[in-house]
């Protein structure tokens, strides 16, 4: 299409209102929008301009297919760039793209996931995520970011979302945010003031709203503070640790107790002496404990009340249940860990077969990092256990025919790096989605070394190398 072809068409005022706007409103924030016809620039096609507080939350519909116009265009370069075993099934495309169009909702939360549903009901072809590209699209369809200042003047702009949400914005001089800060934080807090905590605090200039900050109540070691964070997640998590700090400071009569207890419990303090840094194993046993119990997302005076009213005559009860769970996990560690040694002894004239075992030794510490009590949710102790017992049948076959055992590992070694990979790169902008996904990846694994090495133990899901890959694949589609 050229510039004469746009110029020579038709399109009554309405029509271009609704397929070209000006500006998207979304959550309360003005995004305007720019056109150019400047095919090889930089700013060619659409640029989305985006208030200097809004960059860390665009809604995804917004950040995706912004422009009504050009979406059935968007669509037929998405279907032409699949791979040859989806596209030859959806030919001839440019028939499919009107189709397509009217079955897509106006506004899409995930714009990729209602095009693959709408594509499978339509033709019956199912299109994984990891399938679209849409960094193949022509530069003109493609979005072009842009963050303004409070004066509409450009700070930086890419097509790319994740360099435009991973740079350090932090130092650019923010009115709205200096103002919210003062307004908002506060230290050396020891109870909840009767105002709840709000979910977000509108960040405005001039009247607008330009984005949203994020309050939390934050441990600052002796007491608790309110800080602002850019990221809901990152408020989300900060917050959980500061309300173990805040019920901590309301029962430490309790929290006394428990540390009796876990005090007394001779094999378990001998065991975390073993795996070190055993202060931070027992905090957190208590942080678990106080988790397990108390509600660490409350954000009001009431709701903190309730929760501590509740766990009045729960507590300690739960850590005592706690304790008993992490100590069958301590058995079953410690029957691995005897296991090793015993074959220590019995291969000590075989370097290859010890340096083997080191290996091993590393798997089962890895298996208990210092905060598995408060990362592990109680219902996955008994697939931990069932981890432990898989590495020792796999120790006990293992030193009899190593080759073999290398040869198995090498089906998992792959599904390991990518899933550490993935974990690496988890940022705040990282979507609860995509962390849950991530998450359930590790357990996947963790089940299918099960199926290779203990096949007899039995997996607690379905899980084969297809399946793996397929959900690597879909993760990364997350983007």
């Amino acid at each position: 299409m050229t510039e004469e072809d746009l110029l020579e068409e038709k399109i009554d005022g309405e029509t271009m209102e609704k397929n070209y706007p000006d500006a998207i409103n979304a959550d309360g924030i003005t995004f305007s929008l720019a056109y150019a016809f400047d095919p090889g620039s930089h700013e060619d096609g659409i640029t989305l301009k985006i208030p200097l507080n809004a960059a860390r939350h665009i809604p995804s519909h917004v950040a995706g297919m912004a422009v009504p116009g050009l979406q059935e265009e968007i669509i037929y370069h998405l279907l032409k760039n699949l791979p040859k075993e989806y596209r030859k099934q959806l030919q001839p495309l440019s028939e499919k793209t009107s189709p397509l169009l009217q079955a897509m909702p106006e506004k899409s939360e995930n714009f990729f996931a209602n095009l693959r549903a709408a594509i499978k009901n339509l033709w019956g072809v199912d299109i994984p995520l990891h399938a679209w590209r849409p960094e193949k699209l022509p530069d003109h369809l493609r979005i072009r970011y842009e963050i303004i200042d409070a004066h509409g003047n450009p700070i930086l702009a890419n097509r790319d979302m994740g360099i435009i949400q991973n740079h350090d914005l932090h130092h650019e001089a923010n009115s709205a945010w200096e103002e919210a800060q003062k307004k908002w934080e506060r230290e050396n807090i020891t109870s909840l003031e009767p105002d709840e905590l709000p979910e977000r605090i509108p960040l405005t200039t001039n009247g607008r709203i330009e984005g949203y900050a994020f309050p939390a109540l934050t441990n600052d070691h002796e007491a608790c503070a309110v800080r602002l964070f850019r990221e809901k997640t990152e408020a989300e998590s900060a917050h959980r640790q500061g309300m173990l700090l805040f019920y901590s400071l309301q029962i430490t009569g309790k929290i006394r107790q428990l540390r009796k207890n876990i005090a007394s419990h001779t094999p378990l303090n001998l065991w975390f002496k073993q795996l070190q840094n055993a202060p931070v194993r027992i905090q957190a046993i208590i942080d678990a404990a106080i988790g397990g119990v108390y509600n660490l997302t409350a954000k009001s005076k009431e709701s903190c009340e309730k929760s501590l009213a509740r766990g009045e005559e729960l507590f300690l009860p739960y850590g005592t249940d706690l304790l008993e769970g992490i100590s069958k996990i301590m058995d079953a560690w410690q029957t691995a860990q005897q296991m090793i040694v015993k074959l220590k002894t019995l291969n000590k004239t075989r370097p290859e077969i010890l340096s083997w075992l080191l290996e091993r030794e590393n798997d089962l510490r890895a298996l208990v990092p210092p905060l598995f009590p408060l990362s592990l949710p109680r219902e996955e102790f008994p697939n931990l256990i069932r981890a432990m017992r898989a590495l020792c049948i796999r120790m006990e076959r293992g030193v009899l025919d190593l080759p073999k055992d290398r040869a198995k590992e090498e089906k998992i070694t792959d599904f390991s790096q990518s899933y550490l990979a993935l974990k690496e790169n988890i940022s705040p902008q990282t979507s609860p989605e995509k962390r849950e996904a991530i998450a359930l990846l590790e357990q996947m694994i963790r089940e299918f070394q099960i199926s290779v090495f203990a096949p007899e133990l039995k997996t607690a899901m379905t899980v084969s190398p297809k399946r793996l890959m397929e959900k690597i694949k879909e993760i990364e589609g997350m983007g």
